[in-house]
């Protein structure tokens, strides 16, 4: 009978050894990689744009000719830091052509929306802050008693000028990344400087690439 249970049991282990065969380990597996985002959770950003600066409150006789360089063009430089997806800082810089050279340097809050579908990234954003505003020409575009271009007895006085002004500023922007790396923006700001009739206040439009680290 013992004989018999231990054939029985041999058998079992032969013919199931048979049947499960060897184990077949693929080597070629991969995991699954998942793609690199285009806008990271923590990422440094470098800008460099073109500038379009414009006082919109500038002085009548400024506006009919007395100094046709209300409006100009320029451009700068800014970095930026995103230490959450949707939270950074920033600081920027331009120079521009109005009146002789006008610069204008802020620090600014920025909350980001970034939009991924499908390898379409896109990301707008709203920002805050403040900083300066100077201008290089003697006859500057800042309003106060010493600092704008007025009419005295019949003559044209210029202003003290290479004068700077506090200003904040508020604006929108909008962020295309061509690649997780290499972006293109456009924003629009505006600043306000607290000068007497607005005068020193002024709007601005950009256009520039960004990189990302």
């Amino acid at each position: 009978m013992k004989i018999l249970i231990v054939s029985i049991l041999a058998t079992a282990i032969t013919t199931s050894g048979a049947f499960a065969g060897d184990v077949v380990i693929n080597k070629d597996y991969k995991q699954p990689v998942s793609p690199t985002p285009c806008f990271r959770d923590q990422e440094l950003q470098l800008d460099v744009f073109g500038d379009y600066f414009d006082f919109p409150h500038a002085d009548d006789q400024l506006k009919h000719g007395r100094d046709p360089g209300i409006a100009g063009g320029g451009g700068g430089v800014g970095v930026n830091y995103f230490f959450m997806r949707y939270i950074g800082v920033g600081v920027d810089g331009s120079i521009n052509s109005n009146r002789g050279g006008v610069a204008d340097y802020t620090g600014k809050l920025i909350f980001r929306y970034p939009i991924e579908i499908r390898g379409f990234c896109l990301a707008p954003y709203i920002f805050g802050g403040g900083g300066g505003q100077s201008d290089f020409r003697d006859d500057n575009a800042f309003n106060d008693d010493f600092a704008r271009d007025r009419f005295q007895g019949g003559r044209f006085i210029r202003g003290v000028g290479r004068r700077t002004e506090s200003e904040y500023m508020t604006g929108f922007g909008v962020e295309w990344r061509i690649t997780p790396r290499i972006g293109v923006f456009t924003e629009g700001r505006y600043t306000w400087t607290g000068g007497r009739n607005n005068d020193g206040d002024n709007a601005q439009a950009r256009l520039g690439l960004r990189v990302a680290f």
